[in-house]
């Protein structure tokens, strides 16, 4: 794996903890969380319109067949996934929530075999197990509480998230990574704009000036965690960009300790340390 790749997905997942941090402080100011999540999408595609101008020439030349799947990326992953885990996080506990999302490398790696014949080594086996068990414990604390009806809309997220990171990789065999990223904000947008707007419009004409800062914030964030993750994606295959995101519950933890003063357990620390050596065998096996 070389150095640029890594650092792209380190970026990236640092930032996606940072992220996490800012989307707490809104959703405990009482910002609607599906309010939360159609804001900072559209935002994100304001954000990402220099990289369409960049790239002008190229969308120009797109066939049909690329837009198409574009927009499978776009209203899968920033549309159906965010109302599936909005029903997810309704009927479960954060701590459920939490881990379960972090499944998303799990299925990843079937998707990525059926789309793009992206094999996985013995090693990968090993370090998928670690690693789980290291998002496990640093993000429930040993604690879970199985099962919740919510629990199975979080594992469709992620079912959802997986695939979306197999097959943007397939699009960008044509597509630039940047414009794939471009495509997953305008059509999640679109897609919400019709299915979930209509029925939020009230809630945000709410929006205090706060929050709307809290929005921006996590819109910056998200959009860095995006385009470096899609970078990530293109460089490394989505199995490996996958199970770096997996390691961002290091970060996420990190944060919250930092920013917002929380504890950590030993048991928290025990798997930030699975997480931090399955990141190192990867980097070291490539």
């Amino acid at each position: 794996m070389d150095r640029e790749s890594v650092s792209l997905l380190l970026f990236a997942s640092a930032i996606y903890g940072l992220g996490i941090i800012v989307v707490k402080e809104g959703l405990n100011d009482g910002l609607h969380p599906l309010v939360f999540s159609f804001l900072r999408t559209l935002f994100c595609l304001v954000l990402v319109v220099p990289l369409a101008l960049r790239h002008g020439a190229t969308l120009q030349c797109l066939s049909r067949r690329n837009y198409k799947d574009i927009a499978i990326v776009g209203i899968i992953a920033e549309g159906l996934v965010i109302l599936i885990l909005f029903v997810g996080q309704k009927n479960t506990s954060a701590v459920n929530a939490g881990f379960l999302i972090r499944l998303t490398f799990l299925f990843t790696f079937p998707f990525a075999y059926i789309l793009l014949k992206e094999d996985i080594g013995r090693i990968f086996i090993a370090v998928a197990a670690m690693m789980l068990g290291g998002a496990f414990l640093i993000s429930t604390g040993g604690n879970i509480i199985f099962p919740m009806l919510g629990d199975i809309f979080v594992v469709m997220a992620a079912i959802g998230l997986g695939f979306t990171n197999a097959y943007a990789k397939k699009t960008m065999a044509i597509v630039p990574a940047d414009l794939v990223t471009v495509g997953r904000f305008f059509f999640g947008t679109s897609f919400l704009l019709v299915f979930l707007v209509p029925h939020i419009h009230r809630e945000i004409l709410a929006v205090t000036g706060f929050q709307w800062g809290i929005v921006l914030l996590s819109s910056v964030l998200y959009t860095g965690f995006v385009v470096a993750f899609y970078r990530g994606i293109s460089l490394a295959g989505p199995n490996i960009a996958s199970l770096f995101f997996t390691a961002g519950s290091v970060f996420s933890a990190l944060f919250a300790v930092l920013l917002l003063g929380e504890s950590i357990t030993y048991v928290q620390i025990v798997g930030a340390l699975l997480l931090i050596g399955g990141g190192a065998l990867v980097i070291w096996n490539n």
